[in-house]
């Protein structure tokens, strides 16, 4: 994303927290970003649009520190979860999504509902992942309904308790509370045998998610990890480290989360990788890359069965 509509989508971030995203008009976006109206309309189609791209682009950054904190940690580890969750409500409480999301429900825009209530779905699949970490894949089938449970709990706790206590900013109290009684209803759901909602349910939350993909983009994410963790140990230079760093960050963020990852572009960030003295021969790197051409495999294997289709 170049630096210009980064600008307007952070100048409108602002904005629709100041005045309200109703009230804010495109020529207040226009006037205060300083671009032309012919520039806006080539970034975004409407303002309902730009609003879609500020929570995409806050769920980028949201992932990619989640992504961070897990690396060189055991992803059973309840502790490295905790931290994610504290990075989940900073970000929230900082960027003031609550107000959004309301301002998003008082719009009454049915796209715009549609899709913030995708990324509420998305949420709860990223925790039903985790627990399954955690708690281990023999208890995923009361998992997705700790999830739903936890979430709840998650959320109308802490919108209480920074009401009692408006100036906390550390947020690992609650959790680590929440967390606690989220062990127990493990264990109880256990022992019980319980299951209110199917796993299932969630092809049905997310339509456009794709059975065989899905699998390959959990495989990605795991893939993705290792080598990270892999680099952090064996390259000492920081600074070559974070050249490595960024490059398969931005490889991973093309394939995770655009619309139509750009094959020749990610394949040229790993032709260049693959070759580059420190890591010729380096294995998860070799194991990612293999991913990464299973995935676009998978990718073409459907567009040529859409195509037959049309």
């Amino acid at each position: 994303m170049n630096d210009r509509k980064q600008r307007v989508i952070k100048t409108a971030h602002k904005l629709f927290v100041d005045k309200g995203y109703q009230s804010t008009s495109i020529q207040d976006i226009l006037d205060s970003s300083g671009i032309s109206k012919g520039t806006f309309y080539n970034y975004f189609a409407s303002k309902s649009e730009l609003l879609t791209a500020i929570f995409k682009n806050l769920q980028l950054e949201l992932d990619k520190e989640r992504n961070e904190i897990l690396i060189g940690h055991d992803p059973s580890d309840i502790e490295i979860f905790i931290k994610q969750l504290a990075v989940n409500i900073r970000k929230n409480r900082r960027n003031k999504m609550f107000f959004l999301f309301n301002e998003v429900f008082l719009s009454k825009e049915p796209d715009l509902i549609r899709f913030l209530q995708q990324q509420e779905f998305i949420q709860i699949k990223w925790l039903y992942n985790r627990l399954i970490d955690i708690f281990g894949k023999e208890k995923k089938p009361i998992l997705f309904d700790c999830s739903i449970m936890f979430i709840s709990i998650l959320q109308q706790s802490s919108r209480f308790y920074y009401m009692d206590k408006k100036d906390e900013s550390n947020p690992t109290p609650i959790i680590r509370f929440c967390v606690n009684r989220l062990i127990k209803l493990v264990e109880d759901l256990s022992e019980s045998g319980e299951q209110l909602l199917n796993p299932y349910l969630m092809d049905q939350f997310l339509p456009n998610c794709d059975k065989t993909i899905d699998p390959l983009k959990i495989k990605l994410k795991k893939s993705h990890l290792t080598l990270m963790t892999a680099i952090r140990e064996n390259i000492i230079d920081e600074t070559e480290r974070t050249k490595y760093w960024e490059m398969i960050d931005f490889v991973q963020d093309e394939l995770i989360h655009a619309p139509s990852p750009r094959k020749h572009i990610v394949e040229s960030v790993l032709h260049f990788l693959l070759n580059d003295k420190d890591l010729i021969g380096h294995e998860p790197l070799n194991e990612y890359s293999e991913t990464v051409t299973q995935f676009f495999l998978k990718l073409e294997g459907i567009a040529g069965q859409n195509l037959q289709k049309g």
